[in-house]
């Protein structure tokens, strides 16, 4: 079973901390704003701190699944939405969510490892619009290298071979 990670980030938006403000003082919840969503448990790589690769059967969530949270975040007033898993470059129908998403008017972006992201991929990614990836494996992260099996295309001194 996958998990759907949701999270308010009202208070880290400028834009909508007036809304947040007044909804406290008023004893209302904050609204939701942004949601992460694991979209798969597959992965590319064997990260030692990650238990994810371990999985005897790795699963995604059902596409149908997806649309109806799609469509409850976006009811909510929901506006972003973080794509993550697993790899989730590994999910057959990202591009399509990501497209279904931007119909509901939800920000889309995905926590990618980034190795699956050739060319070609780059171009569909791009032809989505707004849209962001947050690699997790950038230049910034090499200290994290010695834990992660990178390949060799971004191997560091400690990290390892996937």
């Amino acid at each position: 079973m996958n998990i759907c990670h949701i999270g308010n980030s009202c208070c880290t938006e400028s834009d909508y901390m007036d809304d947040f403000s007044l909804r406290l003082r008023e004893g209302l919840p904050p609204k939701l704003i942004h949601m992460k969503l694991s979209i798969t448990q597959r992965c590319n790589l064997k990260c030692q701190k990650c238990v994810i690769w371990k999985l005897k059967r790795p699963s995604d969530f059902p596409r149908d699944k997806l649309i109806q949270v799609i469509d409850w975040f976006s009811a909510q007033g929901g506006r972003r939405l973080n794509i993550s898993g697993g790899e989730p470059t590994l999910y057959p129908d990202l591009c399509d969510i990501i497209m279904y998403a931007k119909e509901k008017d939800v920000r889309c972006g995905i926590t990618s490892n980034g190795q699956l992201i050739d060319k070609e991929f780059a171009k569909k990614l791009a032809q989505l619009g707004d849209f962001y990836i947050n690699e997790s494996f950038a230049d910034s992260h090499r200290e994290h290298a010695s834990i992660v099996a990178l390949p060799l295309q971004f191997k560091s001194k400690n990290s390892v071979a996937a």
